[in-house]
């Protein structure tokens, strides 16, 4: 096809930025509506249509917002406002430069303030736990210096008594063996003199231990004395009775009105 050929294809679409014919580097021996032409893939400068990957894109439909290529314009584009590449770069700069101050002034700085605060929080909630758990830590080790203390009151109590009963038992006892012994050498002298035939050692015999056993009599009576014992009752150690000693955890809610995450 000509020159005139294609001016009459392009009839019906609006171009915007004087474009010309040139500039779509159609050529003279170029027709989009012949699919039997054998096309020569082009060097991978610039993208390839979306629709037709054996062409290179050469316009910027407004309409639509996308790079279409030369059978695009005379094809599903026809009748769109078109811009050249670089005119449509150019405004698509000022739309992102626009979208760059506004994320960078506005989102980042609010996003930047709300991690500073999260992180403030996250050290706040680290100290106020830790501190928490000191105090209960410390409460616990409160009840148990009381416990220790009035159990070792109690133990102390028990270990006197049963040391005064102790005394007096090892007294008796004393005084028991030594009379037992006492006794004991009693009886084996009056065996002793029992089985003498020397009448003169089992009179004098008999008289000494008549005189001795006389004497132990007045020695009085040996009784087991009277003691004093402690029995344990455990107490109820009810787990409320504990935990009202302990306290409790109270929740307390913290609500920041000027932060909110979106």
């Amino acid at each position: 096809m000509g020159t005139a050929d294609n001016d009459s294809v392009y009839k019906g679409s609006d171009f915007d930025g004087n474009v010309s014919l040139d500039s779509l580097n159609l050529g003279s021996d170029y027709d989009p509506v012949d699919p039997g032409v054998d096309q020569v893939p082009p060097t991978p400068t610039v993208p390839c249509c979306q629709e037709h990957s054996h062409n290179k894109v050469q316009m910027y439909c407004n309409k639509c917002d996308i790079m279409v290529c030369t059978e695009c314009v005379i094809g599903a584009h026809n009748g769109h406002k078109f811009s050249d590449l670089t005119k449509a770069a150019s405004k698509k700069k000022l739309i992102l430069k626009k979208h760059m101050l506004n994320i960078s002034k506005t989102d980042c700085v609010e996003l930047e303030e709300k991690l500073t605060k999260v992180r403030e929080r996250k050290s706040e909630n680290l100290r106020q736990t830790n501190e928490t758990k000191d105090s209960l830590l410390r409460k616990g080790d409160e009840l148990k210096e009381k416990v220790d203390r009035i159990v070792q009151g109690l133990v102390r109590k028990l270990s006197i008594q049963g040391k005064l009963n102790d005394d007096v038992l090892g007294e008796a006892e004393r005084n028991i063996e030594e009379r037992l012994c006492i006794r004991r050498s009693l009886a084996e002298a009056c065996n002793t003199a029992f089985n003498s035939n020397d009448p003169v050692e089992i009179i004098q015999q008999e008289k000494t231990l008549k005189h001795t056993v006389q004497s132990r009599k007045d020695d009085g009576e040996i009784t087991v004395p009277n003691l004093m014992f402690y029995d344990f009752i455990p107490g109820n150690v009810a787990e409320e009775n504990i935990k009202e000693q302990i306290g409790e955890l109270s929740e307390e809610m913290f609500i920041d009105t000027d932060f909110k995450f979106v």
